[in-house]
């Protein structure tokens, strides 16, 4: 009776130390969800000003009348479902974390028997109970847990790098959308223009003073600028779908809102400090985000290669055990291990060591390729800043042609078509010059991208 209380008592002190049992709890997938939340994104949901806050954007008033490129990038930050994703994956890492830093739990076997032919004075019963603890070398432990925070750091860069692919697609929409609402107001003016021109061509015609070709090659170009207009206007409504969808909103979200133009206000100049090239290239092959996760690749690798070692140390197995076997205490102790007479880790040890030599050349293939790409990107931004100064020169050369123009006809030595003729001119130079601009915005942004860093803060 003894040794019943005795077995009773364990197994309750066993089952007061078990874990806290989980259930099984269902998760049906919505297949109508992505399209009943595709239709709630909007500019102005509350749940938007909320995020925005979060991350550090002050909202004094809402819904915002005016966007700016940094706000947008955070919208597209809020809305990404890659974004999510990447992060979903942080969360998988992690809890694998958990998974690697288990160890295991001795094992209890329990045994009864119970005879039918015995002397009357002896128990019927034999009853057993077997413990099984596994000795485990601490290092394989170790390894399996440096493994798993390795991939847990891989895949944490993952949210660095997607929310700057988030960025780059809005940058080169942002700047689409402004190019398009600035070549409309170009066209617009030039229409202005054009009119006024026509007016005074008819009333000269109609007093015998000018040729009918001279008013017909006015009307004309009227008409293409009043063609090129209505694609300007395409363009744009294109431009603002585009944007809307790479801030993660629906299509026709940013038609009608107002766009800052202030983080494109002003070019960096080439000669800042974090601008020059010693800088940016050692920033890119330190610092990019593909580049760090590449590093965390190699040491993923490295800790494989650890762990693949780690697996040499055999585990013993320690069995002590009670049998109470009629009337009869025996007590027993059993041991067990992998008698390693073949070589079964050589290969996986092997295979582990090429994969971080392989990893080792792809890092160094990487920082290369970065290193050519940043100093591609540093000439053709200082290219680009040199085309637009000598633009500079022309545009101010033609302002002071306007201005003498201007003089003159208010002293009466020149006529108003001269000096509308003039204008438009001068309008053309300035369309030109914002277009090399743009250009210049767009070469800043590749050598920003070939950094993947913030260069204009």
């Amino acid at each position: 009776m003894n040794n019943y209380f005795i077995i009773a008592c364990y197994l309750l002190l066993l089952s007061a130390c078990a874990p806290t049992y989980q259930t099984y709890k269902a998760a049906p997938l919505d297949t109508q969800e992505a399209t009943t939340t595709y239709h709630t994104r909007t500019i102005d949901a509350a749940a938007l000003k909320n995020g925005l806050q979060k991350q550090g954007f002050a909202t004094p008033t809402w819904p915002k009348s005016t966007w700016d490129l940094e706000s947008l990038v955070a919208v597209g930050e809020f809305y990404s479902l890659d974004l999510q994703i990447e992060s979903a994956k942080v969360s998988v890492a992690e809890a694998a974390e958990i998974t690697a830093g288990q160890k295991l739990n001795p094992e209890i076997n329990l045994s009864s028997e119970h005879h039918s032919e015995h002397d009357g004075g002896i128990s019927p019963w034999t009853l057993g109970v077997l413990f099984s603890w596994v000795y485990q070398d601490p290092k394989k432990h170790q390894t399996r847990v440096a493994y798993a925070q390795a991939v847990t750091e891989m895949t944490k860069l993952n949210v660095a790098q997607v929310k700057w692919q988030i960025r780059d697609r809005i940058v080169d929409s942002y700047l689409n959308t402004l190019v398009a609402i600035h070549q409309r107001q170009f066209i617009t003016d030039e229409i202005t223009l054009l009119e006024s021109a026509l007016t005074i061509l008819e009333r000269s015609f109609s007093l015998g003073q000018i040729s009918e070709f001279e008013v017909s090659s006015t009307r004309l170009a009227l008409q293409q600028a009043n063609l090129s207009l209505n694609n300007i206007e395409q363009a744009q409504t294109e431009a603002r779908t585009q944007l809307a969808l790479a801030v993660g909103l629906p299509a026709d979200a940013l038609l009608t809102v107002h766009l800052d133009e202030h983080s494109f206000s002003q070019l960096p100049d080439i000669n800042v400090a974090n601008l020059s090239l010693d800088y940016l290239q050692a920033h890119a092959v330190k610092e990019r985000p593909d580049l760090k996760k590449a590093l965390a690749e190699y040491w993923v690798a490295e800790a494989d290669l650890h762990k693949e070692i780690a697996k040499q140390s055999p585990d013993f197995t320690f069995s002590p055990g009670f049998i109470f076997d009629q009337n009869d205490n025996i007590w027993a102790l059993a041991s067990n291990f992998i008698l390693p007479i073949n070589d079964v880790y050589s290969g996986p040890i092997a295979e582990a060591k090429a994969r971080r030599a392989l990893k080792g050349k792809e890092i160094l293939a990487l920082q290369t390729s970065l290193l050519q790409h940043v100093h591609q990107a540093h000439i053709m931004y200082k290219s680009a800043l040199k085309s637009l100064a000598y633009s500079d020169t022309l545009l101010d050369t033609a302002t002071e042609q306007q201005k003498s123009l201007q003089r003159q006809y208010k002293l009466g030595f020149t006529d108003s078509l001269k000096l509308i003729w003039q204008q438009r001119e001068s309008l053309y130079i300035q369309r030109a010059r914002y277009l090399l601009e743009v250009s210049a915005w767009r070469e800043f942004a590749r050598l920003e991208d070939a950094a993947m860093t913030r260069l204009n803060k």
